[in-house]
């Protein structure tokens, strides 16, 4: 390997001669490891001299200030590339190869504008985890048409969606994790989640998003294996009831719904909620539940119902478990909570 990081009294243009000296020499040709991270990078070298990095497997760039991204070419597999912390607006197609044992790629913090058209679904091999958070994202680059994501994981956080970025499910991509939180979705139409590996999705993140409906694609018969889906932060009056039939869901969040005058349009409780077949943790905390009519059940034993300063709920059902430890209720206690003199409770 080659250690370089942290010299920040070497300028950008001597870096990257430096990069390309190595990149042709001999050691370039065998060199595995090369970690050039919190330096004054701007650019990458030529592709002639980083296609001889044929043996390089992780490549660490992360916190320069790299613009200008050329390419590997696809016979320099690469496991491991952290290019986070940069002034990257664009990734070249044919950035570099990726293998069954490419663990992590990591874009997050640059300035792409589109999710780059650099891997593909159909691979047999699925890498790890992609995370795109925190750029200026707000679709795919379709150019050649777009090939999709063959990662277990991806991550496009803190970006600007506007919509679904349903190219991604259509394009085949193998996605069992995936986080869009922190984008300007106002809604999901139907047909967003279509793709012959769109029932591996199993954990949705659509946090910090101004929500007010789900479309049937969150239905059992589209996403199957669905088990974690946070709605939180958003704005639904109602709690979508699409997802909850799924035979695997495990946990659901809708916390802190406001509507765009900072008002808690949600009032109502779920009911039935707790005969979701799978469903043990339910976050509703933040809202403005009243009257709630329904009986607690153990099985669903992590419950948040906290910030609701009008709710009426009867806990008796499952007192015995919150006195044993094995219910975990997220309350007030100035709350409007009966049944349970275990609890904290000022009334």
């Amino acid at each position: 390997s080659d250690l370089l990081p942290r010299n920040k009294g070497i300028k950008a243009a001597q870096l990257r001669d430096d990069w390309e000296q190595m990149a042709t020499s001999k050691i370039g040709k065998t060199l595995q490891i090369l970690y050039l991270s919190y330096n004054n990078l701007e650019e990458f070298p030529a592709t002639w001299a980083l296609r001889n990095m044929v043996k390089l497997g992780l490549l660490d760039l992360a916190n320069n200030n790299i613009k200008k991204v050329h390419p590997f070419t696809r016979e320099v597999m690469l496991s491991s590339l952290y290019l986070n912390n940069n002034q990257i607006e664009e990734i070249p197609a044919d950035l570099c190869g990726f293998s069954e044992n490419t663990e992590s790629l990591n874009f997050s913090y640059n300035k792409l504008k589109k999710i780059p058209n650099i891997f593909d679904a159909s691979s047999v091999h699925v890498m790890g985890s992609v995370d795109f958070s925190n750029n200026e994202i707000s679709g795919v680059d379709g150019a050649g048409g777009y090939k999709g994501i063959n990662a277990s994981t991806v991550s496009l956080a803190n970006n600007k969606f506007s919509k679904f970025p349903s190219e991604l499910i259509a394009a085949g991509s193998p996605i069992i994790t995936l986080d869009l939180s922190g984008n300007q979705m106002t809604s999901i139409p139907k047909g967003s989640i279509k793709g012959k590996k769109a029932y591996l999705l199993q954990v949705i993140d659509l946090r910090f998003n101004k929500l007010t409906s789900l479309s049937d694609d969150f239905r059992s018969t589209t996403l199957p294996y669905i088990t974690n889906m946070d709605l939180s932060y958003n704005c639904f009056t109602e709690v979508p009831t699409q997802p909850l039939n799924s035979a695997n869901l495990r946990a659901f969040g809708i916390n802190h719904q406001r509507d765009a005058q900072g008002n808690r349009p949600l009032r109502t409780w779920p009911t039935g909620i707790t005969k979701c077949p799978s469903l043990i943790q339910f976050q509703i905390g933040s809202n403005d539940i009243r009257k709630v009519d329904e009986t607690l059940t153990s099985h669903m034993y992590i419950l948040n119902i906290s910030d609701n300063p009008n709710i009426s709920i009867d806990v008796t059902s499952v007192c015995a478990y919150i006195k044993a430890g094995m219910y975990k209720l997220f309350y007030d206690k100035t709350q409007d909570i009966r049944g349970c003199d275990a609890l904290d409770l000022e009334n």
